[in-house]
């Protein structure tokens, strides 16, 4: 008997339903995988409703792809039963394997590749109404999500994970400079502050041998005399027993001087806090803003004094290169100790030293 193409209508209904809704749940769910937690919060920031929407989906993924994922399986079961019922009763069951190769084949391609590729790469414009379709899902499907999640609970362990670890992180800073969305010095500042945690204070400190310092007992008008100019704000002072506990500001000694004031500069010395080598750059910079030191003292644990640290030190980790002013004329003393490092005598009271601190 010639078959009608009304005959036919059944079979492309079941696989159109099939195909149609598989392919919505496949963009559906790409979408929920893809857009960023960035993208969101500059949604909410925006005052977007399906920010905050889009936040709570993926914050309760489980519930959110347990809907997506009883609809897609839904039509896959009912449409791959209702074209194979079809294809038997038209064809009296002599192409239900074609027919099934078929059937599978454009799942693959239609419901599958095209749509997740197409969520994927346009997740951010198709984020807010596959927000509201993933809500009505929910919605419609409650009794099955909620059985799911059950189950879901059970074989898994609770417990809250962090987005982004540091080292992921850092990958996405890098990948953001290498795509040109941020400059290469930004990305590598973004790492350098990430880094700032597992670098120590020994790391960035000025080696105690290379640090220029002066007598307490030395007088204003000696001073001048012996080391001006230097090029140092803060210069540490060294007791009678080769201790260092304060510092003096170049600028306040130099005022003393052109005043008449020929004090000795233990007058115009200031409190050195001390700093253990091993204590992570960020702790040890967060407690010069708070305490608002610019320069710490680095003890190792048996409190022997190893090296400086200033704030500049802190800072040039983080921008990844020397900063320098008009009044820096020479090389850091760290690019010093790194040229010559066969030289390991201290830094002298002398005018015409070469060796800097900070």
């Amino acid at each position: 008997m010639d078959k009608q193409f009304t005959d036919f209508i059944p079979l492309i209904l079941y696989l159109c339903l099939a195909l149609g809704f598989s392919f919505l749940c496949s963009i559906l769910e790409a979408v929920l995988l893809s857009v960023g937690p960035g993208y969101i919060q500059s949604m909410i920031d925006k005052g977007n409703k399906a920010g905050k929407l889009l936040q709570t989906l993926k914050t309760d993924l489980d519930k959110s792809l347990s809907a997506v994922l009883t609809l897609n399986t839904i039509a896959h079961t009912m449409g791959a039963a209702g074209v194979g019922s079809e294809v038997s009763y038209l064809f009296n069951g002599e192409y239900l394997g074609i027919a099934s190769a078929i059937l599978t084949l454009l799942v693959l391609v239609l419901s599958e590749v095209i749509p997740k590729t197409l969520g994927a790469r346009y997740c951010n414009a198709l984020a807010k109404p596959s927000a509201l379709l993933i809500l009505w899902l929910i919605r419609l499907l409650y009794p099955v999500v909620w059985m799911l999640q059950i189950c879901s609970k059970l074989i898994s362990s609770s417990g809250h994970h962090s987005s982004f670890s540091r080292v992921e992180l850092k990958a996405i800073a890098g990948l953001a400079g290498e795509s040109g969305t941020i400059t290469d010095d930004e990305a590598e500042m973004v790492q350098n502050i990430l880094d700032l945690q597992n670098t120590t204070v020994r790391d960035v400190m000025t080696p105690y041998n290379l640090v220029f310092h002066v007598s307490s007992d030395l007088t204003t008008a000696e001073f001048v005399a012996q080391h001006v100019p230097v090029d140092f704000a803060r210069i540490p002072l060294v007791e009678e027993d080769e201790s260092v506990h304060s510092y003096v500001i170049y600028s306040e000694v130099l005022e003393a001087h052109i005043a008449g004031r020929d004090t000795a500069l233990s007058e115009l010395a200031h409190h050195l806090e001390n700093v253990a080598d091993t204590t992570p750059a960020q702790t040890a910079f967060d407690s010069m803003v708070e305490n608002t030191h610019k320069l710490m003292l680095v003890v190792d644990e048996f409190g022997q004094t190893v090296g400086i640290v200033a704030d500049e030190d802190l800072l040039e980790s983080i921008v990844g290169e020397p900063i320098a002013d008009e009044t820096d004329l020479h090389a850091s003393p760290r690019d010093t100790l790194l040229a010559e490092p066969e030289d390991d005598s201290p830094a002298e009271d002398a005018s015409d030293s070469n060796d800097e601190d900070l």
